[in-house]
């Protein structure tokens, strides 16, 4: 996916800079004009619910796009010093897991995809790995090859060029569930129990209650994986007889709390 057609001005004069000499073309990296397509429309950020696809597509609007040319993404947000103490201000963080584009023919720029509070976390100062709070900002910095360098790509115009910042924001996803699934083999000793949140909210936290009447309840506390995903064996009494076992999603930033679900279960063991 591309932005829409350069003017035409400005891809004949690039057409006249490829056809240069590659020392002469480079001779100076000049600041250029950077544009950032997110999601499908220009200028309108994109918003999601979590592990939603969003698409980024960079363009230097200025020049045509030469190989070896790369295109680096940040996000605006709040550092914290090496101890944890939060910074004041915002400041411009690289993305952990996002590699850069880098061209390898003219004019061609090929996007880059990432999942919506999956793929978008980053590494603060005192090495803590966080995803940005919604709604965030980010930007992308164009990085012309220079020829002098033997590394391509090493180099950076001068001044910096950065792309307009672009708005992403995260949904909340409605009417999260809990599905709750129990080992064949049930035991009052301990019992495996798997727990899915769906749709996926990420790392979140599910309060499970292992009741029978007459008994005083179990209560457990489970962290699930980016997926929504817990597997764990509780002990679920010492008696045999019927029991319920309930789990509710506790909610985090990308899903309110879930109804309570529930499951019976019969223990001769």
């Amino acid at each position: 996916m591309r932005l829409k057609s350069k003017a035409a001005a400005v891809i004949v004069g690039a057409t006249l800079l490829v056809a240069m000499s590659v020392a002469t073309a480079f001779a100076v990296v000049a600041q250029q004009s950077v544009a950032l397509q997110v999601g499908s429309d220009m200028g309108s950020g994109y918003a999601g619910t979590y592990g939603t696809e969003v698409v980024l597509t960079p363009a230097v609007m200025s020049k045509i796009e030469l190989p070896g040319d790369k295109f680096h993404f940040q996000v605006l947000m709040q550092d914290v010093d090496t101890s944890g103490t939060p910074v004041p201000g915002m400041v411009w963080k690289d993305f952990r897991d996002f590699e850069d584009i880098a061209l390898e023919d003219t004019n061609t720029v090929p996007p880059l995809s990432f999942r919506i509070g999956i793929d978008d976390s980053v590494v603060l100062t005192d090495g803590s790995i966080v995803s940005p709070v919604s709604p965030y900002q980010i930007r992308c910095e164009y990085k012309a090859w220079d020829s002098s360098l033997t590394t391509p790509a090493a180099g950076s115009t001068s001044p910096n060029t950065y792309s307009e910042i672009e708005t992403v924001t995260v949904l909340a996803a409605d009417a999260p569930k809990v599905k709750v699934t129990a080992s064949k083999t049930v035991r009052r000793a301990g019992t495996y129990f798997s727990f899915q949140v769906s749709p996926a909210t990420g790392v979140g936290t599910i309060r499970v209650t292992i009741a029978r009447s007459g008994h005083t309840a179990l209560t457990y506390t489970l962290v699930t994986d980016e997926d929504g995903y817990v597997k764990a064996k509780l002990k679920v009494g010492t008696k045999n007889g019927t029991y319920k076992v309930s789990a509710k999603f506790l909610g985090n930033a990308y899903a309110p709390a879930s109804a309570t679900a529930s499951k019976t279960l019969h223990v001769a063991r």
